[in-house]
């Protein structure tokens, strides 16, 4: 993995280790390795919201220094999903009453996210390069924690409701990021 990316290694180990728990194909692990499972909707809710934070910041990051128009139109993509996300978000706490309960994996996430920025080269190609490789790994990190740890374990309908959008979204930004990456090595080639 790309330090220059938005590496999240903690959640993905976790995503990692539950398949291979429920798959069965693992030995069993110590209690204190297995990943354990949200405990609130309020605490899934607090990450959904971190995880629009977190593809809000790194979009605006990527607009304002991507030279290739392409990568700038992406990165205004992702923006808006998660402004929109944000906007969703907001309506679905004041409909259900739900409150954001932030923690440790919500302050890893944003660490690491601030941290791949931090390691991003300056604008130009290899910037565009590297903004993408960043951004597909975010993406998949948040359709994988979405999906995996967050959805099975949501109690309200609407918050699962929601999480499937997001990850429909992500997930539409995701193939257009690999489609520009797969486009971008092709010009350089």
């Amino acid at each position: 993995m790309s330090r220059r990316g938005f590496v999240v290694a903690v959640p993905l180990a976790g995503v990692l280790a539950s398949s291979m728990v429920a798959a069965g194909s693992a030995p069993a692990l110590p209690a204190a390795a297995v990943p354990r499972e949200p405990a609130t909707d309020a605490e899934i809710f607090g990450l959904l919201t971190t995880i629009h934070a977190i593809l809000l910041e790194t979009a605006q990051t990527g607009r304002r220094s991507a030279t290739d128009r392409r990568v700038q139109a992406l990165a205004d993509s992702v923006a808006g999903h998660a402004r929109a996300g944000q906007r969703r978000a907001a309506a679905l706490g004041r409909r259900t009453g739900l409150r954001a309960i932030h923690g440790d994996a919500d302050a890893g996430l944003r660490f690491e996210a601030r941290r791949g920025l931090a390691g991003l080269p300056g604008p130009g190609r290899e910037f565009d390069r590297a903004w993408l490789d960043g951004q597909i790994e975010a993406l998949m990190l948040a359709i994988g924690r979405l999906n995996n740890e967050m959805r099975p374990h949501a109690h309200v309908e609407a918050l699962r409701d929601e999480l499937t959008a997001v990850v429909e979204q992500a997930a539409g930004d995701l193939a257009q990021a690999q489609a520009l990456r797969a486009a971008l090595a092709e010009r350089t080639s």
